[in-house]
């Protein structure tokens, strides 16, 4: 759900009179609301919908998905512009924002995903590991520099994922990793156990194959059970096809426009057979 939503992260009231109010519902401030609303649709409906086709020319500035979440939102801006000047270029600017910030999340979502992949590879037996061993372990599933992958990246990383447990060493850190910790936390997003196959294996058998389009079509096929959530998709076409979120998006796209996929009545995603 969190895909289709825009997060807004609020800062913690201080007034308790405020945060004990609970709204009520059958308060008449909400049903003068909705009859507002349904003289103001049925009053400019003609303008909004002419509104509406303008903002479809900013569909470039933000990827297909977020601009779906931000197109009505735009669209009542640009209507209520005349009103307050520049209300339009500001809402657009902060959906741009939004989105970069969206696109980083999902970034570092994919990042720990393959973090832990590598660990299952890595930790054989319940010892501390240097972060400086775990980076260049992980760099080895993508095929370019990643700028964001730092030893401050994985040492962070490994903190949200649970490892609590260090210690300094010369002039970096060390984390004692176990077996059964890594292990139950592959089991929980999904990984596949080292035993089985392990990253480099995985990485290298793509790599051979050049990951092509068809390919990894086939490969989402048997990997996805229906219905699945498109962020589930994208974050599976980036370790896949070892690209950035945005590229694993269009991607997504291209599947969608090709027929290839369909949205269920819960907005979630099957394909077609």
């Amino acid at each position: 759900m969190e895909d289709r939503c825009i997060i807004l992260i609020m800062k913690r009231g201080k007034d308790k009179t405020i945060l004990n109010n609970e709204p009520q519902v059958n308060s008449e401030v909400w049903q003068n609301i909705r009859d507002m609303l349904y003289i103001f649709y049925l009053s400019y409906f003609h303008e909004v919908s002419e509104l509406s086709e303008q903002v479809n020319l900013v569909g470039e500035l933000l990827s297909e998905r977020n601009f779906e979440l931000w197109k009505p939102i735009l669209t009542m801006a640009k209507f209520f512009e005349v009103f307050i000047k520049g209300l339009y270029d500001k809402t657009l600017d902060f959906a741009q924002k939004k989105t970069e910030e969206k696109n980083i999340e999902n970034t570092t979502e994919v990042g720990e995903y393959i973090l832990v992949q590598t660990l299952t590879s890595l930790v054989k037996e319940a010892q501390y590991y240097k972060i400086k061993e775990v980076k260049e372990l992980m760099a080895k599933n993508f095929d370019e520099e990643q700028k964001w992958l730092n030893t401050r990246w994985i040492g962070k990383a490994l903190r949200r994922l649970g490892f609590t447990q260090k210690r300094r060493v010369g002039t970096g850190y060390e984390y004692l990793l176990t077996p059964s910790q890594v292990e139950d936390l592959a089991g929980r997003l999904g990984i596949e156990s080292s035993k089985s196959t392990s990253t480099s294996k995985f990485t290298n058998s793509l790599s051979s194959l050049n990951t092509s389009i068809p390919e990894i079509y086939s490969e989402l096929r048997k990997q996805l059970k229906e219905p699945f959530d498109e962020g589930k998709a994208i974050s599976l076409i980036v370790k896949l096809r070892q690209c950035d979120y945005t590229e694993a998006e269009k991607l997504f796209q291209t599947f969608i426009d090709e027929g290839k996929l369909f949205r269920d009545s819960y907005g979630l995603w099957m394909w077609n057979k």
